[in-house]
């Protein structure tokens, strides 16, 4: 590495080219430090959705295929004569996600737990 250095510029010194080298293990040391913090962020966020869905699953039970279920809509989405709720029918579940039928039609999201209507 001095050879090469000292070939391209004439006047380099050895404190020149050390001073260099620590700044390149410097930077490749805060890059690899990046990479870990990234990885390990990636690994919390897994373990943070795996724990709220097993509470999701104790929470609230399996429902079936025919089953009517009861959708708030939130305040924000409705005006004021607009019912509060909506009744809908599970059409369809794909991977835990319900599809969801209304008189007027299917909804456009999938939906991952509903309350029972009672």
């Amino acid at each position: 590495m001095d050879s090469v250095l000292k070939s391209k510029y004439c006047n380099i010194t050895n404190e020149t080219i050390m001073a260099y080298l620590n700044l390149c293990t410097h930077f490749n040391q805060r890059q690899e430090n990046i990479k870990n913090k990234r990885n390990n962020s990636i690994q919390c966020l897994k373990k943070q959705a795996e724990r709220m869905m097993t509470q999701s699953n104790k929470k609230y039970q399996e429902l079936e295929v025919g089953t009517t279920v009861r959708i708030s809509i939130p305040d924000v989405n409705r005006a004021r004569g607009s019912p509060r709720n909506l009744l809908t029918v599970i059409a369809n579940v794909d991977n835990g996600f319900y599809k969801l039928c209304t008189e007027n039609g299917f909804l456009k999201h999938n939906s991952m737990s509903c309350e029972n209507k009672q």
